[in-house]
């Protein structure tokens, strides 16, 4: 549940990010005028702040998933 949560979180933080002409790169919902459009799909500007949430979810879902694996190994082999 925890987990999700911070997905979410990371998710928004992500989908937040925008370039602004004269301000850089920036959450959108710091803006003053939010919620209008104003970066114009800059997104070459963003990558470099995106990459390390989008390592961070990488990350996140890898370690469930093996946890789940792990788990259904041992319910197939019978030990859990």
């Amino acid at each position: 549940m925890v987990a999700s949560s911070i997905l979410y979180v990371v998710a928004g933080l992500f989908w937040g990010l925008e370039y602004i002409e004269g301000r850089g790169v920036v959450f959108c919902f710091m803006d003053p005028d939010w919620p209008r459009v104003q970066s114009g799909g800059q997104y070459v500007h963003i990558i470099w702040y995106a990459l390390p949430l989008a390592a961070f979810v990488t990350v996140i879902i890898s370690s469930l998933a093996s946890a789940l694996m792990r788990a259904l190994t041992l319910c197939i082999k019978g030990k859990l």
